[in-house]
C-alpha cells in the first residue's frame, strides 16, 4: 500500500490494526557518476520498499529526498539539508506518521552519506519519552549482503559502482547511461593521509574523477542486480515481520525513561 494512494478511510482503518507497520524510504539527490540519475538513492529505496510491500502488508510513505550530501556538493544537482534542519526535519515527519495511527515506524535508508546522521537522529530520538517506534535499517547493510557481494565476486558496496550499477540495471535499465562508463577501475586519488584521523570531506577528494563514480561500473549486469534486489528484499520483509511482531521495544524505552528520570 502507498500512503498517497490511500484514502483518508483507508488509512483509518489501517492504523487500527494492532500489526500496522509505516516504511519511511529516505534517499537524496546527488551526483552518481556520468551514467546514473541524480536521484539514483531514492529511486533504488523506494522500489525496494514497494516490492516488500507487495508481498507483506505495509503502508510505505512517499521517499524523502532531501538529505546530508556535503561531499557531493561540487557537482551539479546535489541538494545538501543542513544537519540541523534534517533532525528537526525527520522528527516531524514520524511525529506526524504517529498522530496517524502508525506506531510502528520502519526508517529505511538508501543513502550511504545518511549513516551517520542518522545514527544521531535515532539516538536522540530514544531520548524522547514518545509514544512510537522508529526501526532503522540502511537495506545495503548486513553480513548477508556482504556475503552475496563476495559470491557475486563483486567489489564492495562503493558509489555509483558495479554493485550499485548493477541494482540500477536491473530497476531502472532506461535511466542507466552505460555508454558514459569508463571501461577501466576507477582508483581512488589520495591528497593526504592523516589516517586514523579523520578531516570530514576525505570521500570528495578521493573520488574526483568520473563525477565520484567508483570501483568498476562497467563490470554491472542486470542479473547480479537482481540477486542483489531480492536479497534486500528478503531482508525487509523479514524486518517487516519482525516489527510486526514486536511487543517489547516500546515497553523497554519506557522503562529506560523511569529509570532515567529515577
Amino acid at each position: 500500500m502507498e500512503w498517497e494512494e490511500m484514502t483518508t478511510y483507508d488509512l483509518e482503518e489501517y492504523a487500527k490494526k494492532e500489526d500496522a507497520v509505516a516504511i519511511v524510504p529516505v534517499g537524496c539527490l546527488e551526483a552518481h557518476g556520468p551514467h546514473l540519475p541524480l536521484g539514483t538513492d531514492i529511486l533504488a529505496v523506494e522500489k525496494i520498499a514497494l516490492l516488500a510491500a507487495e508481498r507483506e502488508e505495509v503502508v510505505v510513505l512517499p521517499p524523502l529526498p532531501y538529505a546530508w550530501t556535503s561531499v557531493h556538493t561540487g557537482y551539479s544537482g546535489a541538494i545538501n539539508m543542513k544537519a540541523e534542519v534534517l533532525l528537526t526535519f525527520w522528527g516531524n515527519i514520524f511525529d506526524e506518521i504517529a498522530r496517524n495511527g502508525c506506531k510502528k515506524i520502519i526508517l529505511l535508508n538508501g543513502h550511504g552519506g545518511n549513516k551517520g546522521i542518522l545514527w544521531v537522529f535515532i539516538r536522540e530520538f530514544a531520548l524522547k519519552n514518545k509514544d512510537y517506534t522508529i526501526y532503522y535499517h540502511n537495506y545495503f547493510s548486513s553480513k548477508e549482503v556482504d556475503n552475496l557481494i563476495t559470491k557475486l565476486r563483486m567489489d564492495s558496496m562503493e558509489h555509483a559502482d558495479e554493485v550499485e550499477t548493477s541494482i540500477m540495471l536491473y530497476l531502472y535499465p532506461e535511466l542507466c547511461q552505460m555508454d558514459k562508463v569508463p571501461k577501466t577501475r576507477i582508483e581512488k586519488t589520495k591528497d593526504f593521509d592523516v589516517k586514523p584521523a579523520i578531516v570530514g570531506f576525505e570521500w570528495a577528494t578521493n573520488w574526483t574523477k568520473w563525477h565520484n563514480a567508483t570501483g568498476a561500473p562497467y563490470k554491472a549486469t542486470a542479473e547480479k542486480g537482481e540477486k542483489l534486489v531480492e536479497l534486500f528484499v528478503k531482508i525487509l520483509i523479514e524486518l517487516i515481520k519482525k516489527v510486526k511482531a514486536d511487543d517489547k521495544v516500546l515497553d523497554a524505552k519506557k522503562k529506560f525513561h523511569q529509570d532515567a528520570s529515577g
